[in-house]
């Protein structure tokens, strides 16, 4: 695959391993923000208080924020690929949760704490997309990739 780099008249190929990553990336960064974006407004619907969807709010970005300092020394711990497989597990099992939660239309409490894990997983992600980049791309390269990342975010 050749992209285009704007405003340098120059195409670079990129190999199947970086487009398939970058396409994941873009995707799960995707659903999950619009899954993040979506419960505060939710919740607001189920309770009709603003209130406690600000509370939701809260409960949902504050843990991540807190941790985002720490993650890269947590997933230091681990190798990258159980790292990776552990999160998108963890993930997979949370939106579950959500959807029963939100089926049966329990507590607004269920539905905010795992958001709440959700984001914490998702900066976990986010440090751990990091680790990969370092590790599998250096110099150039890694600049590339890193800089190719952030448009398809």
């Amino acid at each position: 695959m050749e992209i285009e780099i704007p405003n340098s008249g120059l195409s670079k190929k990129i190999g199947a391993f970086p487009i398939l990553f970058l396409l994941t990336r873009c995707f799960t960064v995707f659903c999950e923000q619009s899954i993040l974006f979506f419960i505060p407004i939710y919740i607001y619907t189920i309770t009709n208080k603003t209130a406690t969807s600000g509370l939701s709010f809260i409960m949902e970005w504050l843990p991540s924020l807190i941790l985002i300092p720490y993650a890269g020394v947590l997933l230091d711990k681990c190798k990258v690929k159980n790292s990776y497989f552990t999160i998108d597990f963890i993930r997979g099992i949370v939106v579950s949760l959500l959807f029963v939660f939100i089926y049966f239309k329990l507590n607004w409490l269920f539905v905010s704490s795992c958001s709440s894990i959700l984001a914490i997983m998702s900066a976990l992600s986010f440090v751990c997309q990091e680790k990969v980049l370092a590790s599998k791309f250096s110099g150039n390269k890694f600049v590339k990739y890193q800089m190719l990342l952030q448009v398809f975010e």
